[in-house]
């Protein structure tokens, strides 16, 4: 599904219908068998931004314990556009779980923004992503890579979905 905000490049959203069990029969296991990492986030029940935010973090594997500040959806941008922590020579796939809950809290909050933010984070990662440095500066061993991303919703979840992303 074709999508772009006022603030990014066009991209399309990969749709899995949960129904159908494509990511969890298919696509999930082929990824996990090339050695990509996974970062599904189960945005079930998610009540704002900062917490989908912490379940994006947490599904980077971040250190929780080394996080001096005060969380919000700030860090969590600027975190999950830039992870160091994680070896992702293999590639990335982020994936939203149960992604109709987002648009339910913007619904329920009157306000797209907080849908908005969760998709700007991925497209983000896509435009920021290319180039990883590597753990060892100056090492010469920066590395590319390969971002993929989608996003699980309910077959009855369909018409917002798609209002969302075609504007």
């Amino acid at each position: 599904m074709p999508y772009q905000h006022n603030l990014s490049k066009p991209f399309i959203a990969p749709i899995f219908i949960e129904e159908d069990g494509y990511w969890q029969n298919c696509m999930k296991p082929y990824l996990e068998r090339e050695g990509w990492y996974i970062a599904e986030v189960d945005c079930a029940g998610v009540v704002d931004a900062r917490d989908f935010g912490r379940r994006l973090l947490t599904a980077l594997d971040f250190d929780w314990d080394s996080f001096l500040h005060e969380f919000d959806t700030e860090w969590a941008y600027e975190y999950a556009t830039a992870v160091d922590w994680l070896d992702l020579r293999q590639g990335l796939f982020v994936y939203y779980k149960n992604f109709e809950d987002v648009l339910s809290m913007a619904d329920r909050l009157g306000n797209d923004s907080y849908a908005i933010y969760a998709v700007n984070i991925i497209d983000s990662m896509r435009l920021d992503y290319p180039m990883r440095p590597s753990p060892r500066p100056r090492s010469g061993d920066d590395y590319e890579v390969t971002l993929g991303y989608g996003f699980g919703v309910s077959r009855t979840s369909l018409p917002r979905v798609e209002q969302f992303f075609t504007g």
